[in-house]
C-alpha cells in the first residue's frame, strides 16, 4: 500500500509542480497533496 501512495504521490507532484504547472490553483493543490502524504507516513 504504502508503494501505491508514493507512486501517486509522485505523479500528483509532477502534474501540479507551481514551477511547470502555471494554472492559479497548482500551489494550493501541491500543499494539500503535501499534507495528505505526509500524515500517510
Amino acid at each position: 500500500m504504502l508503494q501505491e501512495v508514493k507512486q501517486a504521490y509522485r505523479r500528483m507532484a509532477l502534474r501540479y509542480r507551481p514551477d511547470i504547472n502555471k494554472s492559479r490553483d497548482a500551489e494550493d493543490r501541491m500543499k494539500e497533496i503535501n499534507e495528505a502524504y505526509d500524515c500517510v507516513q
